[in-house]
C-alpha cells in the first residue's frame, strides 16, 4: 500500500553489529553466516528480542543446515512461537552424509517450489552453458588409501597435488591466452593455494591480466573489487580455490575454467554456477564452462560438468574443434544423457578392475561386456544424480535393499550381491549412497521406471523390415540409433556400432538364427504348470574337464595354449533369471578383479536332467569369451563356437528349457549359498 516502509540492516563485520538485532523498530535483518554463529551469550538475547515479533526466517545456501554448527541456533529459532515459517533457499539441497541429510530434511520437510536447471535456462534466468573439454594427457593412478578417502569424501589433497605440474599448468594458461576474447572475464578454480599462485604467475607471464584470491590473500576485498571493475574486452582472470564457490556475486563473469576436478556434485554445481547468470538476471545469454579433463586410471567417479548442466557440448581434443551440438531441451533425452554418463563410468571401471597384473598379456585387452542387448529398466536418483538400473541388476538391487532393511539379516559386502550377474556393475559409491538413503528413510528407495534398450539387433530388424533402402537411407538409420546418448556411452565409435548391426543382419539372413546359450532365461506362459528341476549336490569339475579337453582338441593352438591361464568356475550364489551362465569378475574378497565363469544355479540338477555335455558346451562358450576378451560375438568367436559337435541341439535345449521346467528364481528360494 502507499507509504509502506520497513527498516532493514545488513549485519556482518563490515556493517552493523549483531547487537542491533535488539532494536525495537528493526523489521528486516540480513545476517551473514559468520555473524549468525557468533550469537552466543548476551548477543543471543538480541536475537530472541528480534524473534519475539511475528517473524519469517529465510536461510540462504540452506544445504549448510546439515552441519552440526547450525543445530543449536535453529533449535533456538524454533523455540520462539512468533516464528511463522523457516524457509530454505538452495541450488544444492543434497548435503553429504546420512546425518547431514537428516538434519536438512528435519528443518525443511516440505518442498514449496522446485525448478530445474533446464527450466531456468529456457526462461533465460540462467545462461546457456557452452561446455568445452580439453584433455590434459595427465594420467592419475591413485593408491588404495587415496581411493578410500575419495570414496568417503572428495579427492584428497595428495591427489590434487599431482595435478599441479608444469605441462598441465602451461596448457591451462595457453588455452586461455589463445581465446582470451572469447572467454572474457574468467573465474579459474585451482586445486590448492600454491596452485592458484602458480597459475596466476604463469598467466601474467603469458600476457594475461590475472590475480589470485584465497585465504592467504591479505585484503580479500581488493581482488573482488578489481575483477568487478574490469572492462577490458580481452578479458581477465580471477584465480581461486574455494572462495568463489558460493556467497560471491560476480554478475559479469562469463567463463569458468575448471582446473580443479571433483567427485562432489555440490562442488561442481557451485563452480559452474558462478558464471550462469542469464539475461533475466542481468547477465548474458551464453556462458562458457571449460573443463580440463585428466585420465583417471582407477577412479571413474570424477565428474564432468555436463552431469549437472543441460548439455551444449563442443567436443575437443587439445583445442576446440567441430561444431556445437544443439542444446538438449527434451526432458527424456536429458535424463538419458545423465544415465549414459553413469553407464559410461561403469564401463570405464571394468577396464581398471580386471586383473591385468599377472604374467599373461592376453587378458590386458579392454573388456567388452556388450555381448547382449543393454536394457535400462529404471534409475535411482540420489543427491540429484541419476544411476541406471540394468535389467540383469534389478534382482540384486532388490535383495541388497531387502537385507539392509531386515533386522534379522546382516548385509554382505554390497558388490557381492552383483557377483552372479554379468558386467557392467553398479559403482560402489552409488551403492553406499543408496544404502544410506534406505537407512535414512527406513524404507525401500523408489526406483523410477525408465525403459530404454540399446540393441544393434533391433536396428538390423528395422533395416530388414524397411525393405529396399539406399546406402544413404540405411546409414541414416544406423546413425540415428547411434546418436542416442546411451549408445554413444557404450560403443567406441559409429564404425563399431555399424559393424555390429551388419553382423546382426547376417544372423537374420540365416534360416534360423542361432540363439545364445547364455541368453536370458525364458519363462513359459504358465510356469506353474511345469515342475521345478530337482536339486543335486553337483560339481562342475567333470563338465569343465570336458570343455577344456574339447577346446584343446578343436581350437587353434594360438587359442588353446591360453587355457594355461584359467578363470575360476563356480555356480551362482542363487538361481537367477539373467542368464544360464556368464563370464564375470570377482568383485569382493580374495582374487578381486580376476575372471570367473558363473553357471546359473538353476542347472545344478541331477545328470539325467542336465547332462555333463550340455554344461560343457555352456562352459566352452564362456571360455571363448575368456580367450577372446573384448571381441564379443564377432566372426572369430562364431567360427570357433561352431566347432562344437551338435551345438545346434544344445542351443535348442536351452531355448526350450522353460517349456519343460519351471525356471523362475522364486521357485528355488531355498537353494541359496551365502559367501
Amino acid at each position: 500500500e502507499s507509504g509502506f516502509e520497513r527498516r532493514a540492516r545488513l549485519i556482518f563485520s563490515g556493517a552493523s553489529a549483531v547487537s542491533t538485532l535488539a532494536e525495537s523498530d528493526l523489521d528486516v535483518a540480513a545476517v551473514t553466516y559468520q555473524s549468525f554463529r557468533s550469537l552466543i551469550g548476551t548477543k543471543r538475547k538480541a536475537l530472541g528480542r528480534f524473534l519475539s515479533k511475528p517473524t519469517i526466517v529465510v536461510v540462504d545456501e540452506a544445504h549448510h543446515v546439515g552441519a552440526p554448527s547450525y543445530e543449536e541456533l535453529l533449535d533456538f529459532v524454533d523455540s520462539h512461537a512468533a516464528v511463522r515459517a523457516l524457509i530454505g533457499l538452495t541450488a544444492t539441497p543434497y548435503p553429504a552424509g546420512v546425518q547431514a541429510r537428516r538434519r536438512f530434511h528435519k528443518r525443511f520437510p516440505e518442498t514449496v517450489h522446485d525448478v530445474s536447471v533446464l527450466e531456468l535456462v529456457r526462461d533465460q534466468v540462467l545462461a546457456r552453458p557452452l561446455i568445452t573439454t580439453y584433455h590434459t594427457g595427465r594420467a592419475i593412478e591413485m593408491t588404495d588409501r587415496e581411493l578410500q578417502q575419495a570414496g568417503a569424501m572428495d579427492l584428497p589433497p595428495s591427489v590434487l597435488r599431482k595435478l599441479d605440474n608444469e605441462p598441465r599448468n602451461q596448457l591451462i594458461a595457453r588455452e586461455w591466452i589463445r581465446d582470451r576474447s572469447r572467454w572474457g572475464k574468467t573465474l579459474l578454480y585451482a586445486t590448492s593455494i600454491d596452485h592458484a599462485d602458480r597459475l596466476t604467475e604463469l598467466l601474467r607471464e603469458s600476457g594475461a591480466d590475472a590475480r589470485s584470491l584465497h585465504s592467504r590473500t591479505e585484503d580479500r576485498a581488493l581482488p573482488l573489487r578489481w575483477f568487478r571493475d574490469q572492462k577490458n574486452t580481452d578479458g581477465c582472470v580471477l584465480v581461486s580455490v574455494g572462495m568463489l564457490t558460493e556467497g560471491v556475486d560476480l554478475p559479469d563473469a562469463r567463463t569458468a575454467f575448471l582446473a580443479r576436478p571433483t567427485t562432489s556434485p555440490i562442488l561442481m554445481r557451485q563452480m559452474v554456477g558462478r558464471v550462469l547468470r542469464g539475461p533475466q538476471a542481468g547477465g548474458e545469454a551464453d556462458a562458457n564452462v571449460v573443463h580440463f579433463r585428466d585420465d583417471w586410471r582407477n577412479l571413474p567417479d570424477v565428474l564432468h560438468p555436463e552431469e549437472v548442466l543441460p548439455v551444449l557440448r563442443e567436443r575437443t581434443a587439445l583445442r576446440p574443434a567441430g561444431s556445437l551440438a544443439p542444446l538438449i531441451t527434451d526432458e527424456e533425452l536429458l535424463q538419458e544423457q545423465q544415465l549414459a554418463t553413469q553407464l559410461e563410468r561403469a564401463l570405464a571401471r571394468l577396464r581398471h578392475t580386471f586383473d591385468s597384473d599377472d604374467d599373461d598379456p592376453f587378458n590386458d585387452a579392454p573388456l567388452d561386456p556388450l555381448v547382449r542387448d543393454t536394457k535400462v529398466v529404471g534409475f535411482y536418483e540420489i543427491d540429484d544424480q541419476k544411476f541406471p538400473v540394468l535389467d540383469h541388476q534389478q534382482e540384486p538391487f532388490d535383495r541388497l535393499l531387502d537385507d539392509v532393511l531386515a533386522s534379522d539379516r546382516k548385509p554382505r559386502p554390497f558388490l557381492a550381491y552383483f557377483e552372479d550377474s554379468p558386467p557392467p556393475y553398479p559403482q560402489k559409491r552409488m551403492l553406499n549412497h543408496l544404502v544410506e538413503l534406505a537407512r535414512e528413510l527406513d524404507e525401500l528407495p523408489i526406483m523410477q521406471p525408465f525403459e530404454i534398450i540399446v540393441s544393434p539387433r533391433a536396428v538390423a530388424e528395422r533395416i530388414r523390415a524397411a525393405g529396399a533402402l539406399t546406402d544413404e537411407e540405411r546409414a541414416a538409420l544406423v546413425e540415428e540409433a547411434f546418436s542416442r546418448p546411451l549408445a554413444r556411452a557404450q560403443y567406441r565409435s559409429l564404425e563399431q556400432f555399424e559393424e555390429l548391426v551388419e553382423r546382426q543382419l547376417r544372423e537374420l539372413r540365416r534360416a534360423s538364427p542361432r540363439p545364445e546359450p547364455e541368453q536370458r532365461v525364458g519363462v513359459g506362459p504358465d510356469p506353474s504348470s511345469v515342475p521345478t528341476l530337482p536339486r543335486a549336490d553337483r560339481s562342475l569339475s567333470v563338465p569343465l574337464e570336458l570343455a577344456v579337453s574339447r577346446a584343446t582338441e578343436l581350437l587353434p593352438v594360438s587359442l588353446s595354449d591360453r587355457l594355461a591361464s584359467m578363470p575360476m568356475v563356480d555356480w551362482t550364489h542363487r538361481v537367477t533369471s539373467s542368464s544360464f551362465a556368464n563370464w564375470a569378475l570377482k568383485l569382493t574378497h580374495a582374487n578381486r578383479g580376476s575372471a570367473v565363469i558363473r553357471v546359473n544355479r538353476l542347472l545344478r540338477a541331477p545328470e539325467q536332467h542336465v547332462s555333463d555335455d550340455v554344461l560343457a558346451y555352456l562352459l566352452f562358450h564362456e571360455l571363448l569369451h575368456h580367450l577372446l576378451p573384448g571381441q564379443g560375438h564377432d566372426a572369430e568367436f562364431r567360427a570357433n563356437e561352431a566347432m562344437w559337435p551338435d551345438a545346434e541341439l544344445h542351443d535348442a535345449w536351452f531355448d526350450t528349457l522353460h517349456e519343460v521346467w519351471d525356471t523362475r528364481p522364486e521357485s528355488y528360494s531355498d537353494d541359496v549359498v551365502r559367501r
